[in-house]
């Protein structure tokens, strides 16, 4: 009896065990916190009706521009003198560069030596003639004055050719290239030894029709810090575009003919109309969206119809011709 109360008492203790460890090792609920709402930022801006007025820039260079590049005819060319450096004004006929040529010089010298001891032996038979009234020279002496008249035009065609070996500017103009191989005595065949760049008095720009220059106009052209007033002389259709010409009203003297000037002009002003930089439209197939941001901080995806670019304007923008009212606030990612 004893010892079922003693195995009893054992088998109520490890259940009291067993019950408190499960007790123990209970795992806690988890607990969700909420974060409180904060307003989301973007960079947006503000877009408005407003009266726009495009600004363009137009390349102006000389009219009729042309350029000639002079070439080597020939490799037995050597350089004799360069007579233009880079940025000189040269007038049409100038003589450019000189040039001597080993072949032709020799063959200078074989004609001519050739003339001079036919015409030692001319004299020498004219002398035989006045001793040897017996002998007929006459016949040697009619062909070796032949053979000296053929000498005679040869030598001069090749002095000629000599005279010649130069290049000599085809139009005024101004020298916008020299081979550097020149400046070191040496004449290339292959690539331009000069370049010549010439045009009008008058200067002359494409644009489009909306930049409405009129005759008369003065208007002022920009190389680098340096501006040039220059008066509207002419307006014409040019294919698709329309051609300005343009007449210097200030000494232009320093500024090359291959150099390009730029004109900054003002187009039509476009009327109560809203734009939106080009990075703030984004694109579906076909149709076209910007995001709306609230002053909660909520965005709102908005379908809208664009328009035409706004030249001049930095960055690019658009017209938005439907789908924005005004005064909505616009992501610009």
């Amino acid at each position: 009896m004893g010892l079922k109360k003693m195995v009893l008492s054992i088998i109520v203790c490890y259940m009291l065990l067993f019950l408190s460890g499960c007790q123990s090792g209970k795992v806690a609920e988890p607990v969700v916190t909420i974060p409180r709402y904060e307003k989301m930022n973007y960079e947006t801006i503000a877009v408005n009706r407003q009266d726009v007025t495009p600004e363009v820039t137009l390349e102006v260079r000389i009219g009729d521009y042309k350029t000639y590049d002079y070439m080597a005819e020939s490799s037995d060319l050597k350089l004799d003198s360069l007579k233009v450096s880079v940025g000189d004004k040269v007038k049409k006929g100038d003589i450019l560069i000189t040039f001597h040529s080993d072949e032709l010089s020799e063959k200078l010298n074989e004609y001519e030596k050739e003339w001079n001891s036919n015409q030692l032996r001319l004299k020498h038979l004219n002398n035989l003639t006045a001793i040897e009234k017996e002998e007929d020279y006459n016949k040697e002496i009619k062909e070796l004055k032949e053979d000296m008249s053929v000498l005679a035009l040869r030598i001069q065609e090749v002095k000629g050719e000599l005279a010649n070996y130069s290049i000599v500017a085809k139009a005024d103009g101004t020298i916008t290239f020299v081979n550097e191989e020149l400046t070191y005595g040496y004449v290339n065949t292959d690539s331009p030894l000069l370049v010549e760049t010439c045009g009008s008095d008058e200067y002359e720009a494409l644009c489009e029709e909306e930049c409405n220059f009129l005759q008369g106009d003065i208007v002022s052209a920009e190389l680098g810090i340096a501006s040039y007033k220059m008066k509207v002389t002419s307006v014409s259709k040019k294919k698709e575009e329309v051609c300005v010409r343009f007449l210097p009203m200030e000494d232009m003297s320093g500024v090359s003919t291959s150099e390009t000037l730029t004109m900054r002009v003002k187009q039509k002003t476009l009327k109560q109309v809203i734009t939106v930089p080009v990075q703030a439209i984004f694109t579906r197939g076909e149709q076209s969206f910007v995001k709306i941001q609230d002053d909660k901080g909520f965005l709102d995806v908005r379908e809208v119809v664009v328009g035409s670019e706004v030249p001049g304007t930095e960055p690019a923008c658009y017209v938005i011709e439907e789908g924005l009212l005004g005064g909505e606030q616009v992501v610009v990612p």
